[in-house]
């Protein structure tokens, strides 16, 4: 997963009826990137998945803890929430792809597969990316 490329925006420019918004947005903007450098590594990690098919467990591990983290916030704005809930659902499937990765071990074809169904992740994160932003920066 690439850095989740979104602007913190400042509470100062807030409005008084987006105050709650830019709050949420940010919290959540904050766990995402908390857990970006992790998962990146568990993402290059993946790539020895043939000779240490353990890695595919510490990719699930350090998955659950980001999802772990983004269920917990508290958003009282609906689309934040809904971002919140559309990014645990894209932790869930790369999840999903590394126990399939994992079980694609010596085959190749099957390996080629997951990799391929790893473009629609990516797909997820690009459109929450600019969900995000759009509903994030607007007033």
């Amino acid at each position: 997963m690439r850095t989740l490329a979104i602007l913190l925006l400042p509470l100062a420019l807030a409005g008084s009826g987006c105050t709650s918004k830019v709050s949420q947005c940010n919290r959540l903007i904050e766990v995402i990137n908390q857990h970006t450098a992790s998962l990146a590594t568990a993402i290059e990690g993946l790539a020895k998945i043939e000779t240490e098919p353990q890695v595919a467990d510490e990719f699930a591990s350090v998955v659950e803890q980001a999802q772990t983290a983004v269920g917990a916030l508290e958003l009282e704005d609906p689309k934040v929430a809904e971002f919140a809930s559309q990014y645990q659902n894209l932790l869930s499937e790369a999840k999903n792809l590394g126990v399939a990765l994992k079980a694609s071990t010596g085959d190749a074809a099957k390996r080629e597969e997951v990799i391929a169904s790893a473009d629609k992740v990516v797909s997820m994160e690009d459109g929450i990316v600019q969900s995000v932003n759009a509903y994030c920066q607007a007033p």
